[in-house]
Order: structure tokens, then sequence, then C-alpha cells
């Protein structure tokens, strides 16, 4: 990003919850690596779409952990990237408190840019969250429930999102009383 000055690092703590969530717990070292080799080539070249008659990647929890453990780390600063360098430009990216809804979340990569960008500017954030596979999702609450952030998180996996995001309304202001946000 062209007018970044400060800087801008892996965070720590997603860091310290994949290693315990992904590395350690499933699937083991050989395993992660021969799920990554099967996942390779189904995004590489076939750009994530299932052949037909085969399952998507998303919904074998091997192929998920995989794709989280490589791909996250890769993506989930790009977001906190394009809002900082808004922050810098002068124009202010999220005015009050930020509600974002992500369809399509995978392993909560959007989640980890934004509650990261969001606690560094002193900014509320409401994140919900919305993925078709339910590994995906799991993968995304085990992640977010390891945040240090003060970001209501919501992940929901379904086939009607929209009457889990009305849920997942309902859910995020009752949590926002408990933690009183």
């Amino acid at each position: 990003m062209f007018y970044l000055r400060d800087s801008f690092s892996f965070p720590h703590e997603l860091s310290t919850a994949l290693e315990s969530s992904l590395l350690r717990g499933r699937p083991h070292g050989a395993r992660l690596g021969a799920a990554l080799r099967s996942l390779w080539p189904k995004l590489a070249r076939g750009r994530g779409q299932a052949e037909i008659g085969q399952e998507h990647y998303s919904f074998r929890r091997e192929e998920a952990d995989a794709y989280a453990a490589y791909y996250l780390p890769a993506n989930c600063l790009k977001i906190a990237l394009v809002l900082e360098e808004s922050w810098l430009l002068g124009a202010d990216p999220v005015r009050g408190e930020a509600r974002w809804l992500d369809l399509g979340t995978g392993p909560g990569t959007a989640f980890w840019g934004a509650a990261w960008w969001c606690a560094k500017r002193g900014k509320k954030l409401q994140f919900t969250g919305w993925d078709q596979s339910k590994h995906f999702t799991s993968i995304a609450r085990d992640l977010a429930a390891a945040a240090p952030f003060r970001s209501p998180a919501n992940f929901l996996s379904g086939e009607d999102p929209v009457a889990l995001i009305r849920r997942s309304e309902e859910h995020t202001s009752e949590l926002q009383s408990r933690l009183h946000l």
C-alpha cells in the first residue's frame, strides 16, 4: 500500500490462534500437508469450483483446515490495509460502529482484518459471517474465540442466509448487552 507509514505486521494473536486451533489440533502435521496438496489443484486450476458430482472442498474438514491454515494468514490483513490507507488519507472508513456482513466468510478471514484494524483505531465492530460450509464457520468460531478484540462475531452456516442473519442480529444485540458494549 502506497500511503502506509507505520508497521503493519501479522497479528500475533492470529498466529497463536491458528497454531493452537489448526496446527496442534486437527488435522496433524502430515494430514494437513496431504490435505493442502489435495486442495492446491482445486484452487489453482479449478478456481475453487467443484467438479460435477464432487463435493466442494469446504465440505471436507481436512481441506477446510488446510485452506484456513494456508490462505487465512495470506489474506487476513488485506482488508485492514485498505481501511488503514483510507484512514491515512483522511477518509475515516468507519464512522461510529462498524457493522460488517460477510457472505462467504470462509474461515473468518475478513473478521481478523476488520477486528484487528478496528482495535488498532479504537473502533467498535459488530461482525456477522455466513458461509455454506459448517466446517468453515466452525473454524471461524474457534479462531474468533481466541481473538483478544472485543468485537462480537457471529458465524453462521446453512442454506438460508437471510433468516440466519435476522437471528444473528438478535443474537448480537444480546451479546452486546452481556459484554456491556
